[in-house]
């Protein structure tokens, strides 16, 4: 799966949530602590497919990294295409 600019985005604020988690809301997820951004079912459904994140609890409550996901998250930080 190609890291788009908005699955890196849901990637990074999954990682830098306190606790690693996106928590399902009326309007899609979003990381905990945060009203915003909101990523959307079929996002996170698309990353779940692709194995970068998994979906947990009943109806998919919450949704935290996978080890792919984490590398997928590190490798496209700001930080480090900054420095590309």
């Amino acid at each position: 799966m190609q890291i788009t600019p908005l699955v890196a985005q849901a990637l990074n604020a999954c990682a830098h949530s306190p606790d690693g988690k996106l928590r399902r809301t009326r309007g899609g997820y979003v990381a905990t602590g945060t009203s915003l951004p909101i990523f959307t079912k079929r996002l996170v459904q698309m990353m779940d497919r692709a194995y970068l994140v998994q979906l947990q609890g009943d109806l998919a409550q919450t949704v935290s990294l996978t080890s792919k996901g984490r590398d997928a998250a590190k490798v496209k930080s700001p930080s480090n295409e900054a420095a590309a």
